[in-house]
């Protein structure tokens, strides 16, 4: 009897190559960091954000018309092979999107994110900078006494990289131990009901 997994939790990565898109983004970064935008939360103290309320959107604010058909094209790409119910899935909108800033000593808290999708995509980076993270959300499998059960999972930060999630995924990112300053984009996606 062959052994089967119930229940995985799917997630998607992939390169960006879309020079333009990727131009976007550098822009919003350099746009932002000139406005001195970049403050850290008061609740957390963890790394700096373009927006502390989350309610900002680079993508429709900047016109980021390139980067927007990326995160497009790989969406469909994920929930095609998630085999995604596409009745509810064609009609979305990015309810947010933001960056951030990761120096040396800051990092990002677990967290998840109130969404359906979320994304996170890297500007500028070492790839010694502070790896990304997902939590086992299957926490019984953890007290698992015969079962080697991974606690994490992490993605090694790259240039170009696009990740995309279920946004209850629980996340983070691990301490940025070097003097490389790490800029992502995240953004929220949520599904028309």
């Amino acid at each position: 009897m062959p052994v089967q997994y119930f229940f995985p939790v799917a997630t998607y990565w992939s390169m960006i190559d879309n020079e333009a898109a990727k131009k976007e983004a550098y822009d919003v970064y350099l746009d932002l960091k000139a406005k001195k935008a970049f403050k850290k939360n008061e609740a957390w103290q963890s790394h700096k954000l373009s927006d502390t309320t989350f309610k900002q959107n680079v993508i429709t604010e900047y016109n980021m018309t390139n980067f927007n058909d990326e995160i497009h094209k790989h969406l469909t790409y994920y929930l095609n092979e998630i085999q995604a119910r596409f009745d509810r899935a064609v009609d979305y909108s990015i309810a947010s999107c933001w960056l951030t800033t990761t120096s040396k000593g800051e990092y990002a808290h677990i967290h998840t994110h109130k969404a359906d999708i979320s994304g996170v995509y890297y500007i500028k980076t070492n790839q010694k900078d502070g790896k990304f993270f997902f939590t086992n959300p299957n926490t019984p499998a953890l007290m698992n006494w015969y079962a080697d059960n991974d606690k994490t999972i992490e993605y090694t930060p790259e240039e170009g990289k696009l990740l995309l999630f279920p946004s209850w995924l629980a996340h983070g990112v691990w301490t940025n131990t070097t003097n490389n300053e790490r800029v992502s984009m995240s953004f929220d996606i949520i599904f028309k009901r």
